[in-house]
């Protein structure tokens, strides 16, 4: 049962899709309830749509230099220090200009620091749930679901996509973001 795009185009669309019952959706999804998707289908949707999953996060040293520098509190001290260096007092200007400096980049090595582990641990984190694919149940990567999958959710599980809940106790249907 291949998705035909054409056709079924609108159900793409997070409104429309929201709007439908579950019958109706799985119907426009091509989707058995009792086989979910075949694997030669699952294949062609993850070449279509590719893997379900928001960009992974990055530490970016320019990003983070930004955040360090866009404070309200740095420009105060900055402005203090300018007008410490206009009025004479250039070892006050001098004082306030090498703490504004050590603060950012203490700031700046503590904050990539953190950036750079919560990116390791989000390389880490992997999330399995239950798909119903060809007719078996069976744990799948979160990341490689597709629309039209069902999933089973149980008690605790994070819902891994944007899902549409069957009357069916505890099962969805994955639907695109």
């Amino acid at each position: 049962m291949t998705l035909d795009v054409e056709s079924t185009a609108t159900v793409y669309d997070v409104a429309h899709a929201a709007a439908l019952n579950p019958e109706q959706l799985l119907s426009e999804l091509r989707v058995l309830p009792e086989e979910g998707l075949a694997d030669d289908e699952v294949s062609l949707r993850q070449s279509r749509f590719g893997v379900n999953a928001v960009s992974s996060h990055r530490a970016r040293p320019l990003l983070v230099l930004w955040h360090q520098l866009n404070s309200p509190l740095l420009a105060l001290l900055l402005l203090a220090a300018v007008a410490s260096f206009i009025v004479g007092e250039h070892s006050s200007a001098v004082i306030i200009a090498i703490i504004v400096a050590v603060s950012v980049g203490l700031g700046f090595v503590n904050e990539y620091r953190a950036e750079r582990t919560a990116q390791a641990l989000h390389s880490q984190i992997h999330h399995e749930t239950l798909a119903r694919r060809g007719g078996r149940l069976a744990p799948v990567d979160v990341t490689s679901l597709v629309p039209g999958d069902l999933i089973k959710l149980r008690l605790g599980d994070i819902v891994p996509a944007m899902s549409a809940s069957s009357r069916r106790a505890g099962w969805s249907a994955t639907n695109p973001s």
